[in-house]
């Protein structure tokens, strides 16, 4: 947040959504540390904003960095090599898991590509 803030060289307003409370107070603060006015923090879950609504309406660019499957960790190495019945949602039900995140990620991305005036959409997660 506070990196695409410094990016924008001090002439764009960057405006982060997070839903817990807790991390929106952090980022909250973090941000007015490291870019003061340019970052402003919403305590919102992404997908109730409304892109045709102000100040959203004339957002240019989206950055959106979704819950990941954390199937990247190393904790996860066991799901990664554990086989097909894992995988179509067995045992730990890995599988289901993975789908409701996957959906929930395309939702998110349709959602970043509804802003009118956006011309750059980044979408980035882990795994």
């Amino acid at each position: 947040t506070t990196q695409l803030a410094a990016l924008s060289g001090g002439g764009g307003l960057v405006i982060a959504c997070e839903r817990d409370a807790r991390r929106a107070g952090v980022l909250r603060r973090r941000a007015a540390d490291a870019a003061g006015a340019s970052v402003r923090v919403v305590q919102t879950d992404f997908m109730a904003v409304d892109p045709r609504a102000p100040p959203y309406a004339d957002v240019t660019a989206v950055q959106l960095d979704p819950t990941c499957s954390g199937s990247g960790m190393v904790e996860r190495a066991s799901y990664q090599l554990g086989g097909a019945e894992e995988e179509e949602g067995g045992a730990g039900g890995g599988g289901a898991k993975l789908h409701a995140i996957a959906a929930t990620q395309l939702e998110l991305l349709t959602h970043a590509l509804s802003f009118p005036a956006a011309r750059v959409v980044v979408y980035s997660t882990c795994s």
